[in-house]
This record gives C-alpha cells, sequence and structure tokens, in this order.
C-alpha cells in the first residue's frame, strides 16, 4: 500500500498471501527496529493480532468473485452490471466504477460516481453510503 490514510478499521487487505482484516491503524513514531521506524503501521487478526508496515501490506483487486462474496448480484442490462439494494457497480474494458443512483419520472441517472479499483475503496464507499460494514463471505 502506498498510503495508511486510503484504510480504515475493518477493511480487508493482503499480508503474506493472506486476506486479513485491520484492526488499527497506528501512525507512525520511533521504534527501535527498522521495519517499524517511522512508519505507519497496520494491526491485523491473524491467530491473534500482528503489526505490519503499510508498505507490506497488499491492496486487494476488484474481482467478480469478490464482489459475489460481497452480496452483489449479476445483472444484464445492456453493460455489465452488479447490484446490491443500495447502490450499483458497473464494469466496462477500464474496469470497474461505484454509483450511486436517483430516480425520477421512470428513469434512473447518476448522482454519484468513482473508479473501484480495491477492495478496500468498496468497503470504505459502502460504509459512507450505508453506516454499516460490508460483509464479505471469504
Amino acid at each position: 500500500m502506498k498510503d495508511a490514510k486510503d484504510l480504515m478499521i475493518e477493511n480487508y487487505v493482503r499480508y503474506n498471501g493472506m486476506i486479513l482484516p485491520i484492526v488499527s491503524i497506528c501512525s507512525p513514531k520511533p521504534y527501535n527496529t527498522k521495519r517499524f521506524n517511522e512508519k505507519w503501521l497496520i494491526e491485523l487478526l491473524c491467530d491473534g493480532l500482528i503489526y505490519a508496515p503499510v508498505d507490506e501490506v497488499e491492496p486487494i483487486p476488484i474481482t467478480e468473485d469478490i464482489l459475489l462474496k460481497a452480496g452483489f448480484n449479476w445483472n444484464i442490462t445492456g453493460t455489465a452490471l452488479w447490484d446490491s439494494n443500495e447502490f450499483l457497480i458497473s464494469k466496462d474494458e477500464d474496469g470497474y466504477y461505484f454509483g450511486v443512483w436517483q430516480s425520477s419520472n421512470g428513469d434512473e441517472y447518476p448522482i454519484f460516481v468513482m473508479t473501484l479499483d480495491y477492495l478496500h475503496t468498496l468497503q470504505n464507499a459502502y460504509r459512507l453510503k450505508t453506516n454499516k460494514e460490508l460483509i464479505i463471505n471469504f
């Protein structure tokens, strides 16, 4: 990861090949070991708690499998479309897009759209929209 500021508690990240939830995020401070010194630390749940510098954790790319595990349903309506009851995720040759849509006079139009590259971005957008955690069945 490049920046710990993109992460929130309960986001999932990849560390040493494992998909793990974030328990806490610790700001940089002096440590005796070079690995942790002056780096953002991410506390992960893995058979107990472990710390990893932010540059050792990796984002999880959005895939169709991840969307299914997060409870989204596949629709075919002219474009590749994933939906939950809260919002839509579309896909084209450039990637995935998160959108909040509004209906008016039988038509739907987007009121907010953003590029969606990683699972933690989806989790954060979902939390901001619904004030709930996105449940992912790994």
